[in-house]
């Protein structure tokens, strides 16, 4: 977590799988590579607050994966999820639902 005055940056990266048996744990259990990180940025800027996420080093995970199964999966969903633009709408949709209100996401359900 890196902190200022005005911002806050929590970086995530993938894992192997906790709930995963102890000789499974060198497993990354996600379709980006190891090596990838997210920075969840978050500003104030006067009354305004800002949320985004930062995706580096963001390659796909295919090497270390539980199998070829997982492999195929990991290539197609990093690969078309980027080229579709599927990724950048979830961040966009996490980031407005981060902020909403309680009443407003009660408004959305209906």
């Amino acid at each position: 977590i890196l902190r200022t005055e005005n911002e806050m940056v929590i970086t995530v990266r993938p894992s192997r799988d906790p709930t995963a048996p102890a000789d499974q744990s060198g497993t990354i259990s996600h379709f980006f590579h190891e090596e990838a990180r997210n920075n969840f940025c978050v500003q104030l800027d006067g009354r305004v607050v800002n949320i985004y996420v930062i995706g580096i080093n963001e390659r796909q995970n295919v090497s270390q994966t539980g199998g070829v199964i997982e492999s195929v999966r990991n290539a197609a969903t990093a690969n078309l999820g980027y080229y579709l633009g599927i990724q950048k709408g979830v961040w966009n949709e996490f980031c407005a639902n981060f902020l909403r209100t309680d009443e407003e996401k009660a408004e959305n359900k209906d």
